[in-house]
Order: structure tokens, then sequence, then C-alpha cells
């Protein structure tokens, strides 16, 4: 799996973009551009949105799961690209959160959105706008089972969650 540094670059390339003009299509400067390239900072929700709409799964962006463009590696930037909701991102990153925080465990930025992308990415395919609160509140729900049962058998939990 590629990290999200290397991904950040494989934008810019398969666009055949200099770092330059990758920052003024995206409306930022080119230091910012740079400082994800080098992993100094990780790209916000207005970035990844405008990602997404250039035709890069927001998944693979946040993950490196997936497939890089949905549509293709020739997708164009106005056809079935996909689209990050990013009100519904930002609601179950702050769910995954706080569930983490609750069972007492501490949880990297990148690891938290890494959690949130995969459950955001199941709850846009299959759920309507109408039911997401529901749909959060049970993916939630399974994630802290997951994380108590972790609690009582240490030795299933996994290496990106640690106990406070």
């Amino acid at each position: 799996m590629t990290s999200q540094i290397d991904r950040i670059k494989r934008v810019r390339d398969t666009l055949g973009k200099s770092q330059k003009e990758m920052a003024l299509d995206l409306d930022l400067g080119v230091t910012t551009w740079q400082t994800y390239e080098r992993g100094l900072h990780k790209p916000g929700w207005d970035v990844l949105e405008k990602l997404a709409a250039l035709g890069f799964s927001p998944t693979w962006l946040l993950t490196g799961e997936g497939e890089m463009r949905p549509g293709g590696a020739g997708a164009a930037s106005g056809g079935a690209a996909a689209t990050i909701d990013a009100e519904l991102y930002g609601r179950v990153t702050e769910a995954v959160s706080a569930a983490y925080k609750e069972c007492g465990y501490t949880m990297a930025l990148r690891d938290i959105a890494a959690e949130a992308a995969k459950i955001a990415a199941d709850l846009s395919d299959d759920v309507s706008p109408e039911d997401r609160p529901a749909a959060i509140r049970g993916a939630i729900g399974q994630l802290r089972r997951r994380l108590r049962e972790a609690l009582t058998n240490p030795d299933g939990a996994t290496a990106s969650t640690q106990k406070a």
C-alpha cells in the first residue's frame, strides 16, 4: 500500500502537472502543495473535494484502498467522477474520533480519517441522505463494539489503536 505522500505525488504525475500548475488548479500556494508532497501537512477537506472533482477517489486519497480513479485512469473531470460529500465525511470523522476517545484509545488523525473514509464510502453508496444519521449511528455502534472487544482481548487490537 502506498503512503499518502506517494498518492499526492501520483495525482500530480497522473495529471501531468508541475507543482506550480497543481497548486494553481487547486487554488493553493505552491508552497502549500509542496508541504503535501513532503508529508509536512495533509490536504484538508476542501482540497480533497477538488481532487475528487478531478476524478480521484476520496477513499484512495485518504487510505490507498480501492481504485485511484473509479472512472478509469483516463476519467474526465466532468464525467462520472467520484465526489466527496464533505459534510458526510466530517460527521463520520467526528463520530469516529469520539468513539475512540470514549473507549479510551488515542489514534493518529490519518487513521481516524482512514476509518471515517471507509465508513463514509459505504454510506454514500448505499444510504439515502435522509437515512444517513441513523446509518452513521449504526456504523459507529459497530466500531464501539469492536473497540470494546479489543479492550477485553488486547491481543486482537490493531496496531493503529493504542490505549491512552
